[in-house]
């Protein structure tokens, strides 16, 4: 009769580890997976809190303010699309210093000007805020995930304990 019991006991171990460990996530592909959807939880958490209004805006660099003159000249000629992207570049790289001159000295200054206004939008009492609030949201996170690591660490039947080894066997000297 113990033998018919083992057997079965057997059976029913690889049934449950076969069956039963592709319906409840046992499969390596599938822990993958929730790794891979708590790190998209996490992003969606944080970026579902948005930035107060009034946030000023990044002026085009030198070369998309370039780029921004030839579209409609190179439109006329019929060439639209992703390949205005080649035609500027390749015309962006023939132009000398002085002609690039033309389009990044006013890209500079508005630069400038961008971080002058961007300094005072971070000094706001509105994006202090935000930041409190997102590092609030942060910290919940952390809080779940060490949370989710304690219980899985108490399901998995706690901490184990490192052998501890003679001072022979591991080559130190003792003192």
């Amino acid at each position: 009769m113990e033998a018919v019991v083992s057997t079965q006991s057997t059976w029913k171990q690889w049934y449950q580890r076969r069956v039963h460990g592709k319906v409840h996530g046992k499969t390596p592909e599938y822990a993958q997976f929730l790794v891979d959807k708590a790190k998209h939880d996490k992003k969606q958490k944080m970026n579902a809190i948005s930035e107060p209004a009034g946030k000023p805006s990044r002026p085009m660099s030198g070369y998309m303010r370039f780029t921004a003159t030839m579209r409609p000249k190179l439109a006329k000629k019929g060439i639209v699309g992703i390949k205005v992207a080649s035609h500027a570049s390749e015309a962006w790289g023939k132009l000398g210093d002085s002609g690039k001159a033309k389009y990044n000295d006013p890209a500079q200054k508005d630069m400038e000007k961008y971080k002058k206004a961007k300094d005072k939008w971070m000094n706001t009492p509105a994006y202090k805020a935000f930041l409190e609030e997102k590092k609030a949201v942060a910290d919940q996170i952390k809080a779940e995930e060490k949370k989710a690591k304690r219980k899985a660490k108490e399901q998995a039947g706690g901490p184990t304990k490192k052998a501890k080894t003679s001072a022979k066997k591991s080559g130190k000297k003792q003192k």
